[in-house]
């Protein structure tokens, strides 16, 4: 009768552990070169489609979104705070994003942007009751 592995001694726990280890070496020495190449191929294929599931997953998720959900928890997921400031440009940057992204190294330099026109700055500006509802 077959005991729990809680229940088990550190002997019995050994010889279980031995006689596991024999049986897996003696299953790889029986597979011939073929089989053992048609098996690393299933597990290629299995560790592809694990990956891709994952992504899949959160395949337009933001279209769908629910408050009750911890997306952080998904293991392809990062959720960081955006503090890291680029020094040629001073644009925010997420803490692996590659240096130089955005102004190539302080090669591109974009025009300062207009001030808009009314009534569009007072309501960005939030001089004005509707600024609120903009």
């Amino acid at each position: 009768m077959s005991q729990s592995r809680a229940t088990q001694s550190p002997e019995q726990c050994e010889a279980r552990n031995e006689a596991s280890r024999v049986r897996i070496r003696e299953l790889r020495q029986s597979l011939s070169y073929s089989d053992l190449n048609e098996k690393r191929g299933n597990n290629r294929l299995h560790v592809q489609m694990n990956r891709l599931s994952q992504f899949l997953k959160l395949y337009r998720i933001a279209f769908q979104d629910n408050w009750e959900t911890e997306y952080s928890l998904h293991p392809v997921v990062i959720v960081e705070s955006i503090n890291n400031v680029y020094a040629n440009c001073n644009a925010l940057k997420l803490r692996n994003e590659a240096p130089g992204m955005c102004c190539l190294n302080g090669e591109v330099k974009l025009p300062p942007l207009k001030a808009p026109l009314e009534p569009m700055f007072s309501l960005v500006a939030g001089t004005t009751t509707q600024s609120n509802h903009f």
